[in-house]
């Protein structure tokens, strides 16, 4: 090739001055940009989306849920959602990724993944420091309090793509609410992943995402606006257009080069004011349009944050009581003849223990064994509920008794004791995460009945409940009990919860066994990559 044909070559790569900034770096594609049209703002969202997918760590899936004006619904946007390019080409079979992302179906505050997640993190926002809600996919599998849904998203995500750790962050902006979810895989490193960095960015680029999307209608109609002024612009141009032949030469160019920003979507100001200038004698000077504001215009603008408040008012009234229908989720599934009588067999020992502790104290005030049945009913009948594990029986009987004694040296009427120290003892148990509905009971008895004294007979209880538990449930091979031992919810052993079923060197996934040849210790779809380091 010679020095000229290599100029020539040279010469040709010009850069579109069509492209905007962010087609020009190396991540992302060409995107078209049609200006007043909805696809703009759809490719806006989707941006962002790769933006924070690219850069976060250990993220190969992210999706945004936003929930309809009525309250009743929970649906994807349809640019709402981005996967990682290189965890699909490593899955074993890439269009299984493709169909799992498609068949996310719309769902009430609640129900399946997205709607257990909005729900739990729904009222976030209103807190000024901001928290992720981390949860494992399997676990939620597990919980016998989350009802599935109809698209089986936690099952086709776990078992087809293992992903098992899931990060949501909820938005508010511009009255739309939404939640957004960042997916992991269960081979991630959790303590990465959990950096203080990496939460920071995360938690901002919810932010971003969530402001992307709530623009979309003021977006396009600003760019609606704001072609028609480019339009009229360049038309005052021509108009203003002298017929000598310099004038004309020059003005001409003018008004080409005027055409050629209104095409790129670039503001009339970006044009070369020097060839319009040169010769300010030959244009005739336009003033510069202003719109009119009217009185009732003015008026409006100092009343729009009193309308704009008894609007969201009037809406948040509507929503309050469209939500007492009900949610349309159907009730917990009945456990077997097999189940019921594990739980019976279960709750029939552990009681006779408590009663003959309870006969070996000699003081009956101290205590009774008449405080565990609704305990039992849930460690025995649900036994993977969160609220029935050692960690929460144990950690909430000591708190509400320290409620229940506080309260009692205080002077109030013993019917405030007992509502306060109820009060407090049940919002705690939430606020520390140490939820268990029937240790409330305790606050209330111990705020006007029992001392100090009790509170060892009580953890004696305790260890007796959950020694019988263990026991007893771990005989059988559908109960397994506990599920983790100490620490918060995020703390739980990645080892059991990334547990799965093998059979003949194959993994079992919705109903087809599919070989994996990066060995025996982990699922489908979740390759070790050096890249991404996951």
């Amino acid at each position: 090739m010679t020095m000229e044909s290599m100029k020539d070559k040279r010469s040709k790569q010009v850069i579109n001055p069509r492209l905007t900034p962010w087609q020009s770096t190396p991540h992302f594609p060409t995107h078209r940009r049609i200006i007043g049209n909805e696809s703009e703002a759809e490719d806006l969202l989707s941006i962002t989306l790769k933006d924070a997918g690219w850069h976060a760590f250990g993220i190969v899936f992210i999706e945004v849920w936003v929930i309809s004006s009525d309250g009743q619904l929970i649906s994807r946007p349809p640019s709402g959602h981005w996967m990682d390019p290189v965890f699909i080409q490593s899955a074993p079979n890439p269009g299984i990724a493709h169909e799992v992302n498609m068949r996310a179906l719309d769902c009430a505050p609640g129900e399946s993944l997205a709607g257990t997640l909005f729900a739990e993190t729904s009222r976030a926002w209103m807190s000024k420091r901001k928290q992720i809600n981390w949860r494992q996919i399997k676990s939620m599998m597990d919980d016998p309090f989350i009802e599935q849904g109809r698209d089986k998203r936690m099952e086709q995500l776990y078992s087809h793509l293992g992903i098992g750790i899931v990060a949501t962050i909820p938005f508010r902006f511009q009255h739309r609410n939404g939640i957004v979810m960042f997916m992991s895989r269960t081979t991630v490193d959790v303590d990465k992943l959990k950096s203080e960095k990496n939460e920071k960015y995360l938690l901002g680029a919810a932010d971003l995402i969530g402001a992307s999307f709530a623009i979309q209608e003021a977006r396009d109609e600003c760019s609606r606006i704001k072609s028609a002024h480019r339009q009229s612009a360049v038309d005052k141009l021509k108009t203003t257009t002298r017929r000598d032949f310099t004038g004309k030469s020059k003005l001409s160019k003018a008004i080409l080069i005027a055409s050629q920003a209104r095409i790129n979507c670039q503001a009339p100001s970006l044009v070369p004011s020097k060839i319009i200038l040169e010769d300010r004698e030959e244009i005739s000077e336009q003033p510069v349009g202003q719109s009119a504001i009217s009185k009732s215009q003015m008026r409006l603008q100092q009343h729009s944050r009193v309308i704009a408040f008894v609007t969201m008012m009037t809406g948040q009234l509507k929503n309050s009581v469209s939500k007492w229908r009900g949610a349309g989720l159907k009730a917990p599934p009945r456990q077997d003849l097999g189940e019921s009588l594990i739980a019976f067999l279960g709750i029939f020992c552990t009681m006779l223990a408590l009663g003959h502790f309870d006969a070996s104290i000699s003081d009956d005030d101290l205590f009774t064994a008449g405080w565990y049945p609704s305990t039992l009913a849930i460690v025995f009948s649900l036994t993977a509920a969160p609220v029935g594990q050692p960690p929460q029986i144990v950690c909430s009987h000591i708190w509400n008794c320290l409620v229940g004694l506080v309260f009692r040296r205080t002077g109030f009427p013993i019917i405030v004791k007992q509502s306060m120290s109820t009060a407090f003892g049940v919002s705690g148990m939430a606020f520390l995460g140490i939820m268990h509905p029937p240790a409330s009971s305790l606050a209330l008895i111990f705020a006007s009945q029992l001392d100090a004294r009790s509170l060892l007979a009580i953890l004696i209880g305790d260890m007796i409940v959950i020694a019988m538990g263990v026991v007893f449930l771990n005989m059988f091979e559908k109960k397994q009990y506990p599920t983790f031992w100490s620490g918060r919810g995020e703390k739980i052993s990645w080892e059991y919860l990334t547990r799965r079923k093998q059979v003949d060197g194959a993994w079992c996934c919705g109903g087809k066994d599919m070989t994996i040849e990066t060995g025996q210790g982990e699922p489908p779809g979740t390759h070790r990559m050096k890249d991404n380091k996951v």
